[in-house]
């Protein structure tokens, strides 16, 4: 049984303690089956133009100065895209393997193993930009990980996040999804009042489903 599947029809209360006794390996394991298996037969530049809609969204919205964050940075697939547009960039990612390919890929941003639900290990205020795509669907404690990505933003600075909306279950990869309510109130939650939500694509995301993005100011 997957991890995820252990989830099902379980309290808030009852995950907090499932997640204690997975490992960080349990959660990279997971993750690698449906992220890491296309890179054996694709190149770095043929997986980047397999979802284009989210990249676009976010170059065209940032502003390109300073530094940025992007957590759940797989292969470096974003952080490319945002040394182009100007950050000084730092990949974070719970899987060694794509921190690997992510260091070969974007040689000129910097790349981290961090371990799941772990406070984030950068001082308050660090980041010019904050980017977490399709990543708020995987998290067990969405509240504590809303309230790291604002803490480690600067005053002024950007917050890009993109997530499927709908009310499919995969059990095999998302715990959540969202509709736009369900957003809001994460937004707000974590002390975001400067926010919009918009349709990156309409049945073309990711695996088909639709994608939205929200773009915050902190």
């Amino acid at each position: 049984m997957c991890v995820v599947d252990e989830m099902i029809g379980r309290t808030k209360e009852q995950i907090n303690e499932l997640v204690k006794e997975w490992s960080n390996q349990d959660w990279a394991n997971e993750y690698d089956k449906g992220h890491m298996v296309l890179q054996k037969v694709m190149t770095f530049e043929e997986l980047m133009k397999r979802n284009p809609y989210r990249f676009k969204w976010v170059k065209k919205k940032a502003k390109g100065v300073g530094a940025a964050l992007d957590v759940g940075c797989h292969n470096g697939f974003l952080a490319c895209h945002l040394t182009e547009v100007g950050y000084k960039v730092t990949g974070i990612d719970i899987s060694s393997r794509a921190i690997e390919e992510a260091k070969k890929n974007v040689p000129e941003a910097e790349f981290k193993l961090v371990q799941m639900n772990d406070p984030l290990e950068f001082p308050d205020e660090s980041f010019d930009c904050v980017t977490a795509l399709e990543i708020i669907e995987h998290v067990p404690d969405l509240g504590k990980f809303m309230k790291e990505v604002v803490r480690v933003c600067k005053k002024g600075g950007q917050l890009f996040f993109t997530t499927p909306v709908g009310d499919n279950y995969d059990c095999d990869q998302h715990l959540r999804y969202f509709k736009f309510y369900d957003l809001e109130k994460a937004l707000s939650d974590a002390g975001l009042t400067d926010f919009k939500i918009c349709r990156i694509a309409k049945g073309n995301g990711v695996d088909g489903r639709k994608l939205f993005g929200v773009e915050a100011t902190k």
